[in-house]
């Protein structure tokens, strides 16, 4: 009797095993693709130049640097709005832009703007783009410059 209890008890956890591990696979076709929980969509530097070639007339459509002044100065997209998100003011700038438009992001490589789209997602911007590698990778590309 105690061995049929111990093979009943090991056919409960492996039971409780497949089952656990059952998501964790997926049958073919039936596969669904991972919807993202954030509204960030990383897009390179030439789909970057590429939306702003769409939207250049669009005024639901910014372009939004929150790199320093001082490294804005030095060069920067053209229409760009520079927002610095080291500032302790970023948040209250951040506010004052309407959440419904389209916003293009970067920085100079991608940390600082990974940070600002989290800070606009939290205020419930909607449809914000993030240059893949930043303000450098623009400039790699031979994208154009404004000073």
């Amino acid at each position: 009797m105690s061995r049929f209890r111990l093979s009943v008890t090991g056919a409960v956890v492996f039971l409780c095993l497949v089952l656990a591990a059952g998501p964790l696979f997926s049958v073919e076709g039936n596969e669904k693709p991972q919807e993202s929980a954030t509204s960030i969509k990383q897009i390179s530097a030439k789909d970057a130049a590429s939306l702003i070639e769409k939207n250049m007339n669009n005024p639901d459509f910014v372009i939004l640097d929150v790199r320093t002044p001082g490294e804005y100065s030095d060069g920067h997209i053209e229409n760009a709005l520079n927002i610095d998100v080291k500032s302790e003011s970023f948040r209250e700038e951040a506010v004052k832009l309407d959440t419904g438009k389209t916003h293009l992001i970067h920085c100079r490589s991608g940390s600082r703007s990974a940070r600002a789209g989290a800070l606009m997602e939290e205020l419930g911007f909607a449809d914000i783009y993030d240059i893949e590698g930043g303000f450098v990778a623009w400039e790699n590309e031979g994208r154009p410059v404004t000073k």
